[in-house]
């Protein structure tokens, strides 16, 4: 990759005279074309079939000890045919709002893919169910909808007929499984007589008939993240599907068929999907992976792929891993690294230019193998990293890191920057199809934002969702402007945006200073001790709710068989790491109303679906209820 045509990119237009004094102007892409030929995503997925029938599509491992097998597109295109043959023959009926909705509940896999496709053949409405999430989270999403048919994997079935016999669930007729289901799922079946169970046939003597869909038909339900509050089901049609799709035209990413795609974040999450099948439509592969650490670094190194969604968790991973081998080195290694970073990154900043055949080959080429040795971009949500995680990956493995804004409603990204930029700490500008304006805050300072417009970011545009389902309450203003909840900068050296934080999350203090909470758990994230973070203020304090780095601890305060739950109740180990984290704060030049007044250490990761999103951010209602009495307790001492 070479530097930018352009010396200085611009992310958007204004438009002249839309300014109000409530609202900022309104800006739109720079350039708006959207064009496509598809009704839907089957009519999409038959075409690039039909051109390039060898070509491999879905990659999927047999075995841990195994490497990647792949399906072709004609053989894809083949089992689309089946399973849609086998839906048509199941009767499936639509509900009052005239939509014939079908859950899947299942890892990331081929089968998940070509059952989504099969069902956008006949006009059946798919909605994805986290399959990592819990019992009681399963049983109010399926009622929440309603659901009358599934699909799912063997692995699952026997969840799904539990919930059913003890009568949790009560509008389930129909589970179509994957695989054949194990004895005991067979015994609580032979228990029940209200539910059918259909089992996955390759083979069906006849194929169905194509269904015309229109471009407002509902493609899919998908749920928003819940990391603000309750999850709410969105409606996304063909429309808005095929929009995102088309209209995320990014200049110089530059896919092609020899492109990889490595899909580890649930394909339940909207994000996922359209960002998949964008990849597919240039001719690219899939290679599917489980998104458990361990295995998804084995699956990076096995598949190579050249393209990578981040999400923050993961991206702060490999900072750190990276980070940590620095620091094995020897002192003269270490110097030796140190240097040629400090070349390339004078050189990137220069000239945009990402590889150098000498450094790359000497110094860097050993870390950029660890993440398989040929990402050329990684895509990543609107998050707040630590000061140089994302400026540091970009030198290190030589790839774009392309830095975005969307939502479930948005139908995926609404924002993007774009690939030859060498700045960060913003989301770029509108993407085909949006226009954009800022609700603003007046009177309330932003650091870092100082004499910018700040504010409520609106959208509007053909790719908003059509509403919520089940619930038909107004979701746009009069005007058709969706007020999103979350607060950004408008940046006018570039026209670009910058994510600041959810509303909720900008507090003002009584000496009307304005903090971020997600920047300070941001900043608090780099101490060694912490491992996560969530920070809340309340009667005036700075109240931070820590997973401590168990490693870490065990290993300079605490070493022995003492239990860890112990550890973390010591007032020596407490003591400690709210001292690092006022170290952190002098050393960030942080103001006196912006450090910590009083910590808890929670011994058991935040790891559970209930508090954690699909892209692994923090539930913060959850976590501030669950922790509600310690909060009130430490919120009512005294600051010192």
């Amino acid at each position: 990759m070479g530097g930018s045509k352009s010396k200085t990119l611009k992310y958007s237009t204004e438009i002249p005279g839309s300014e109000t004094e409530e609202f900022s102007s309104i800006f739109q892409s720079t350039d708006n074309f959207i064009e496509f030929f598809y009704p839907n995503l089957y009519t999409m997925i038959k075409s690039l079939c039909d051109e390039f029938p060898s070509k491999p599509f879905l990659g999927f491992r047999k075995k841990s000890s195994e490497g990647y097998y792949w399906i072709s597109c004609s053989s894809a295109l083949e089992q689309i045919h089946q399973s849609s043959a086998l839906l048509s023959s199941l009767n499936l009926e639509s509900d009052s709002n005239g939509m014939t909705v079908v859950g899947i509940l299942s890892k990331n896999s081929p089968q998940w893919v070509v059952f989504d496709i099969a069902c956008s053949k006949l006009g059946i409405t798919t909605f994805g169910l986290y399959q990592d999430n819990s019992v009681d989270w399963l049983e109010k999403t399926i009622n929440k909808a309603a659901l009358r048919y599934i699909c799912c994997s063997s692995e699952y079935l026997t969840t799904l007929l539990a919930l059913k016999q003890s009568g949790r669930i009560t509008t389930v007729e129909l589970i179509l499984c994957l695989q054949r289901p194990d004895h005991e799922a067979l015994h609580v079946l032979a228990q029940l007589g209200n539910v059918r169970i259909v089992y996955y046939r390759e083979k069906c003597e006849k194929l169905s008939d194509y269904v015309e869909s229109n471009m407002e038909k509902i493609y899919t339900l998908a749920l928003t993240s819940g990391v603000t509050g309750d999850q709410r089901i969105c409606m996304i049609s063909n429309n808005n599907l095929l929009m995102s799709i088309f209209g995320a035209n990014i200049p110089g990413l530059n896919l092609a068929m020899k492109d990889v795609y490595i899909s580890y974040v649930p394909l339940s999450l909207l994000w996922e999907r359209v960002i998949m099948y964008k990849v597919i439509l240039a001719g690219a592969s899939i290679g599917f992976s489980d998104r458990n650490n361990e295995i998804l670094q084995e699956n990076i190194q096995l598949l190579k792929p050249t393209l990578v969604l981040g999400v923050p968790q993961l991206i702060e991973e490999i900072y750190d891993k990276i980070q940590a081998s620095v620091a094995e080195l020897s002192a003269t290694k270490k110097s030796f690294f140190q240097k040629a970073y400090a070349s390339k990154l004078k050189t990137y900043k220069k000239n945009k230019k990402l590889t150098s055949s000498i450094l790359d080959k000497l110094i860097f080429k050993s870390i950029r193998e660890k993440v398989g040795g040929k990402i050329r971009f990684m895509i990543t949500g609107s998050a707040m990293y630590r000061p140089g995680v994302v400026e540091f990956l970009r030198i290190v493995l030589s790839c774009e890191i392309i830095e975005g804004y969307g939502s479930t409603e948005t139908a995926i990204t609404c924002l993007c920057s774009m690939p030859g930029d060498n700045t960060s700490g913003h989301v770029g500008g509108p993407l085909a199809g949006y226009m954009v304006k800022l609700r603003k805050l007046n009177g309330v300072s932003i650091e870092g934002h100082e004499g910018k417009v700040v504010g409520e970011l609106y959208l509007k545009g053909e790719k908003l969702f059509k509403g919520y389902y089940k619930r038909p309450e107004q979701c746009l203003d009069q005007d058709g402007w969706l007020a999103t909840g979350d607060i950004l900068a408008y940046n006018p050296s570039n026209a670009s945006f910058s994510y600041i934080d959810i509303q909720n999350c900008i507090i003002t203090l009584s000496n009307n200073k304005t903090i971020s909470l997600q920047k300070l758990e941001t900043l608090y994230k780099t101490s060694p001790f912490v491992r996560q973070i969530l920070i809340k203020h309340k009667n005036d304090k700075l109240i931070a709710l820590i997973v401590p780095n168990e490693t870490y601890i065990k290993s300079t305060l605490a070493p022995g068989s003492v239990k860890f739950s112990e550890i973390c109740e010591s007032p020596l180990v407490i003591s400690t790491v709210l001292n690092d984290l006022n170290r952190i704060a002098k050393n960030m030049d942080l103001k006196y109303y912006e450090k910590i007044n009083k910590i808890m250490l929670e011994p058991v990761a935040w790891e559970t679906d209930d508090v954690l999103s699909p892209t692994l951010k923090l539930r913060r209602p959850v976590i501030e209820s669950r922790y509600s009495e310690i909060i009130e307790i430490l919120s009512s001492e005294p600051k010192f």
